[in-house]
């Protein structure tokens, strides 16, 4: 399905391995279902199926410091250089999600009480440093879900322990000379 609008759309003939999930990168569109086979598109409507290292399925996906950067279905996160040669960098603890701005990597995860788990790569993710931040929170059981980049600050989203939205935390992560 593709559309140059966004209104009207068309549904394009594409083999059935392009199905779960899609993100674009980099230049180009990368579907996964979790299997070996990955789809690789740079209009949408043409798919070039790649065999891949690893049997992948990424629920949040970027490009940061020449690597594509994912975050699994298990919540580990995984970097490659090509997005086919996977490499996993980080195993749980239940990554929520990814940003990247200004040469740092930001991945997030639950805490403890009110503080949330923050970890940080100025490398591409060859050396990795974990914050642990206050958050301004109501319950002990609130975490940080989602979290962006721009103007020069990363916003993040503290959700309670049902996924309702709490708070908004917002701050810079700076580089560490």
């Amino acid at each position: 399905l593709y559309s140059d609008n966004g209104v009207q759309f068309v549904a394009a003939s594409v083999p059935p391995t392009v199905s779960a999930t899609i993100h674009f990168v980099n230049g180009r569109f990368i579907s996964m279902n979790g299997s070996s086979t990955v789809g690789f598109s740079t209009d949408g409507s043409n798919w070039t199926m790649q065999t891949v290292s690893r049997n992948l399925f990424f629920r949040e996906m970027l490009f940061a410091d020449g690597y594509y950067i994912g975050i699994s279905d298990t919540s580990d996160v995984y970097r490659s250089p090509d997005a086919i040669n996977w490499e996993r960098r980080l195993t749980g603890p239940n990554f929520a999600s990814i940003a990247y701005g200004d040469g740092i990597l930001v991945a997030t995860a639950p805490g403890s009480g009110r503080l949330a788990r923050i970890f940080r790569s100025e490398d591409g993710l060859d050396t990795i440093t974990e914050d642990v931040v206050y958050a301004e929170v109501s319950d002990d059981n609130d975490t940080v879900t989602d979290i962006a980049y721009a103007g020069n600050q990363f916003v993040g989203i503290v959700s309670d322990a049902q996924g309702d939205p709490a708070t908004l935390l917002v701050g810079q992560v700076s580089r560490v000379d």
